[in-house]
């Protein structure tokens, strides 16, 4: 997607680029930019609309939620952060990390 100025602008354009890849996940992928982009805007406005919300920047994987009862920490793909924010890195564009907290969102959503 299309690249704003600003971080707010930013997160607007690609929350739009945003896709539902399984039950109660929202993902984005961002376009490198070559330095470091804080996902936590945009995770911000993936999680009002999905339990899960999944940042992918090259091999760097940030996944969020604001669901009490979701513990992302479950996820072992994701080796650190805390229960509701966990981040690491994928060689797989992230498939195993969004097949596992699929996996926790539906346990969850039980």
């Amino acid at each position: 997607c299309a690249d704003g100025v600003g971080t707010a602008s930013r997160s607007r354009s690609q929350l739009k680029c945003a896709e539902r890849v399984r039950l109660g996940i929202l993902l984005t992928r961002q376009i490198g930019t070559g330095t470091f982009t804080h996902p936590i805007p945009l995770l911000s406005r993936l999680e009002a609309h999905a339990p899960v919300g999944v940042v992918i920047e090259g091999r760097a994987v940030t996944a969020a939620t604001f669901r009490d009862g979701l513990d992302l920490s479950m996820c072992d793909e994701l080796p650190a952060g805390r229960s509701d924010y966990r981040f690491g890195h994928a060689e797989d564009g992230g498939r195993a990390v969004v097949a596992r907290l699929g996996e926790l969102v539906e346990a969850t959503l039980k």
